[in-house]
């Protein structure tokens, strides 16, 4: 049994030869290790108070970002020089943030996009092209069970992934060490979520394959399967999302109203008594500026005694009439929306578990990298489901790793039943 997925794993290796994927992919890892040595990220003064990292972007001379941009001048925190110097690149971001950004472009860009697209493309074929009656009915001849012919052949594609995962994410950590002196580790997370995003996917292309026997039908499958997997991941987070989002921009929507009535309200009034000061031949007194506007939360008052009762974290039930029979029009739109999305939520969350999720190997991925995402932005949706605690990082490795089992179950038993 050994020998037999030995040779079933090098003949993977073979067939990477013979169609040049095994030199393509190590083409794109010697292009971005030369990228990564070609780079030179110069220290440079953060663009934000370290004690309020959510507060106003500033210059390292204590000035205003936005009042610089406002009076049109050309302003960066530091510049990042490409290609061994030959090309300059400004960015608003401190040099170790820059560091964090090359990363994410490295691991998630270029290993987790362009190598997985790659590798469905190129290996789709191999195991149709395994499962062919010219080349099945040698090994078939031979006593080795079927299964363990199709697990080979499985486990000799990740081996040949995990081999250029670690060659690619080896080398370009080494490489942004080398040129930036940052040799934070969490960059080798890459390493087995590439592996595990390849792996779920590769398991539903070899359920393809050994159904249509066809090359292109299981490239294409893979491909779509992925983009679907995608998709769908992104729409249980939206659903899930979806009711805080509106719940807190109508929030911050009647906040801004009522702050404007309170400022047209007292604008009124002083200008009323102006007015009558005027008429009793009475000194003027300095009133309010109508610039100075009055903010809920902000201008002195609490945000609680303008807060709508009815919009509070996680209150969808249908919302009561006031005192004067009116419906509270903030407590309506959210739990409108609620009830609106609620007919797709269950399908989205039933189709979001039975399906590899690879966007949440990228927000585990940017996670780990960044941090506290304090100068990145992710998905508003993906934020939210974070905050919110809809997000189980574990749950959703664990399961997507079950549906890779259940996708080459079934194309075990499917091979078991073919006639050579």
């Amino acid at each position: 049994m050994v020998r037999t997925l030995g040779w079933l794993i090098w003949d993977t290796f073979r067939q990477s030869l013979a169609n040049r994927l095994f030199w393509l992919m190590l083409g794109v890892t010697i292009l971005s290790v030369v990228f990564c040595l070609s780079i030179s990220v110069p220290e440079s003064a953060p663009v934000r108070d370290p004690k309020d990292p959510l507060g106003e972007l500033y210059l390292p001379n204590d000035r205003s970002l936005a009042e610089a941009v406002a009076k049109g001048e050309h302003v960066s925190s530091g510049a990042m020089t490409v290609g061994f110097g030959l090309m300059q690149v400004d960015f608003f971001r401190d040099s170790q943030s820059q560091v964090q950004f090359i990363r994410l472009v490295m691991a998630i860009g270029v290993a987790g996009v362009v190598g997985t697209l790659l590798i469905l493309i190129f290996t789709g074929g191999f195991l149709p092209e395994f499962l062919q009656p010219s080349a099945a009915s040698v090994l078939l001849a031979k006593p080795a069970p079927r299964w363990i012919l199709l697990v080979g052949k499985y486990l000799g594609v990740m081996t040949f992934v995990a081999f250029h995962a670690a060659l690619f994410v080896g080398l370009t950590w080494a490489a942004i060490g080398i040129r930036t002196s940052d040799w934070s580790p969490e960059y080798l997370l890459a390493f087995p979520l590439v592996l595990v995003h390849v792996g779920m996917i590769y398991g539903f292309s070899a359920f393809v394959g050994v159904l249509t026997r066809n090359p292109i039908a299981a490239v294409f499958g893979a491909v779509v399967f992925w983009v679907m997997c995608f998709a769908t991941n992104y729409a249980r987070h939206s659903a899930v999302a979806l009711p805080e989002i509106t719940r807190i921009e109508r929030q911050n929507q009647l906040e801004l109203e009522r702050g404007r009535k309170i400022t047209e309200e007292a604008e009124a009034r002083a200008k009323a008594r102006a007015e009558e000061r005027k008429a009793k031949g009475l000194p003027e007194v300095e009133e309010m500026e109508p610039g100075m506007e009055i903010v809920p939360g902000v201008a002195g008052l609490d945000p609680e005694s303008t807060a709508d009762p009815h919009l509070v974290q996680g209150d969808l039930e249908e919302p009561k009439a006031n005192s004067d029979g009116e419906r509270n029009e903030g407590a309506g739109a959210v739990y409108e929306v609620a009830q609106q999305s609620s007919g797709l939520k269950w399908f989205t969350e039933l189709s979001y578990w039975i399906m590899p999720k690879p966007a949440d190997l990228a927000i585990v991925l940017e996670r780990g990298i960044v941090g506290d995402l304090t100068h990145f932005a992710s998905p508003q949706e993906f934020e939210t489901v974070i905050n919110m605690g809809e997000f189980h990082a574990g749950w959703s490795i664990a399961s997507s790793l079950l549906m890779t089992l259940f996708w080459l179950g079934l194309a075990i038993h499917e091979f078991s039943k073919m006639d050579y």
